[in-house]
C-alpha cells in the first residue's frame, strides 16, 4: 500500500503547470483569460441570439405582470359594486 501513495505523490509533483486561461462563453475553448469569446463568428452570432432571447423573456415578464396588477386593480375596485 506504501508504493501505491508514494507513487501518486510522485505523480503529482510531475505535473505541468497550466497556463492562466479562460474558455469561450458559448464553445467553451480554452481562451486568453481577459476574453469572453474564442473569436469565432458562430459564438459571436450565438452569444447576440441569447441576449435577444432574453431581452424578449424579460419584457413578455414585465407584460405578464403588469397585466396581473392590471386584473387585480379592477377587480378589487369592482368589490364595492356588489
Amino acid at each position: 500500500m506504501s508504493d501505491a501513495s508514494s507513487g501518486d505523490a510522485s505523480s503529482a509533483s510531475r505535473a505541468i503547470a497550466i497556463p492562466a486561461h479562460s474558455h469561450c462563453e458559448i464553445c467553451h475553448k480554452a481562451i486568453k483569460q481577459r476574453d469572453r469569446f474564442c473569436g469565432s463568428a458562430e459564438c459571436e452570432q450565438k452569444h447576440q441570439q441569447n441576449i435577444a432571447e432574453k431581452k424578449k423573456a424579460m419584457w413578455k415578464m414585465i407584460a405578464i405582470m403588469m397585466g396581473l396588477i392590471l386584473v387585480f386593480t379592477v377587480l378589487n375596485r369592482t368589490d364595492w359594486l356588489v
